[in-house]
């Protein structure tokens, strides 16, 4: 297996277009079915930061797991923990808006001099 067809496979599995991988990396639409050999080192750098749960080793020699060991897991946990943060915002906001109209209500109520 080449590593064209590893990247295939993992962007398969992710089920993401080539030509959104490819803007992803910041690269031409047809960099993945160009490929030949193997992938420059610049280009590597940039498909590990944008996605970190793919093994670059795998990619690059096919040994091992396709993907980082526990980093679904992690995204997964990160996903769940910034939703649970952007509801407590949301609460948050909530809770403001009330206290204000409270205190607006209880103020106008009150005998003015």
């Amino acid at each position: 297996m080449t590593v064209k067809n590893r990247l295939t496979q993992f962007l398969e599995y992710k089920e993401i277009k080539q030509a959104e991988f490819c803007r992803s990396i910041n690269v031409s639409t047809a960099f993945v079915s160009s490929m030949r050999v193997s992938i420059q080192p610049d280009k590597i750098k940039s498909i590990a930061l944008a996605y970190p749960e793919l093994n670059i080793k795998w990619l690059i020699t096919g040994i091992g797991d396709m993907l980082e060991p526990n980093n679904e897991h992690i995204n997964q946990t990160l996903e769940y923990l910034s939703e649970v943060v952007n509801a407590l915002k949301s609460k948050d906001e909530q809770i403001d808006r009330l206290l204000k109209l409270m205190e607006n209500h209880i103020f106008n109520r009150l005998p003015h001099q």
